[in-house]
């Protein structure tokens, strides 16, 4: 069983028949489609007072959640099938795919790679801000692994949740449910390096074509919060040291390259 899990802002609502049309036409389409909403406010989302959805030949539920951010494409659907075999694929809400993403992604997930997706990324360091003196999480674009940039599945340290994550369900620590953990790493700011450090599993980003997905033209302003530096290092302590550590050894490596 297939369950794709959205959270959807108020600015991308118009976005919903575009993407449910695509997942309609996959070569694998999802058995069920969860796009999670809130009433409330949060951060950058205006709150949606009523989620109404197109026609689609999809199994498609609207379901309201407290808003806990981006992190709502994962949390409550991660609970409500803990305890089955389904794999559970996060998508954003300003993205389609091509046809195969899917099926190629599902085809991938197996007994080695548990947790599979399109973008991910190895390379972060924390260090103090000069300014406010509190610890921030610093990652160039320039290490990010793409899908459409690798020839065989590339392991990686963080998945890019929303760039089509794909995991089992079962596999999630219960510590994810954890409301109080949650305040304390700010999860409402940023999510992929928590779902990271609470699914225990090797991680890959799979090779796709090269225009294997296509960019809405919605607004966003999350990437550009300083509270979501913040946020993602209080979350990547959960990581551990040595994963920490390692991160910071491939930025050096990866620098020199560079360089």
């Amino acid at each position: 069983m297939i369950i794709v899990s959205m959270a959807i802002i108020a600015s991308r609502v118009c976005n919903i028949p575009a993407i449910l049309k695509n997942l309609a036409r996959q070569s694998r389409p999802p058995d069920k489609v969860l796009l999670h909403f809130s009433n409330e406010p949060w951060h950058h989302d205006d709150g949606i007072s009523n989620l109404r959805l197109p026609a689609s030949p999809l199994d498609v539920e609207a379901v309201c959640v407290p808003n806990t951010g981006s992190s709502r494409k994962y949390l409550f659907a991660a609970e409500r099938y803990r305890r089955t075999k389904a794999s559970i694929l996060l998508l954003d809400d300003d993205l389609t795919w091509e046809r195969g993403l899917i099926e190629n992604l599902h085809d991938h997930q197996n007994a080695y790679r548990r947790v599979v997706g399109t973008r991910g990324w190895s390379q972060f360091q924390i260090v103090e801000d000069q300014l406010s003196g509190e610890m921030i999480f610093q990652r160039p674009n320039a290490v990010t692994v793409i899908g459409k940039n690798i020839y065989k599945p590339a392991e990686v340290i963080v998945t890019s949740s929303g760039w089509a994550t794909m995991f089992y369900a079962e596999d999630v620590n219960c510590r994810m449910f954890d409301s109080g953990l949650q305040k304390a790493v700010s999860l409402g700011y940023s999510d992929e390096v928590f779902l990271s450090a609470m699914i225990p599993y090797r991680k890959f980003v799979i090779p796709m074509s090269k225009g294997f997905y296509r960019k809405l033209k919605t607004p966003t302003a999350l990437f550009r919060d300083p509270h979501t530096a913040r946020a993602k290092a209080l979350q990547a302590q959960l990581l551990g040291d040595d994963v920490i550590r390692r991160a910071a050894a491939y930025l050096e490596v990866s620098d020199a390259v560079l360089a």
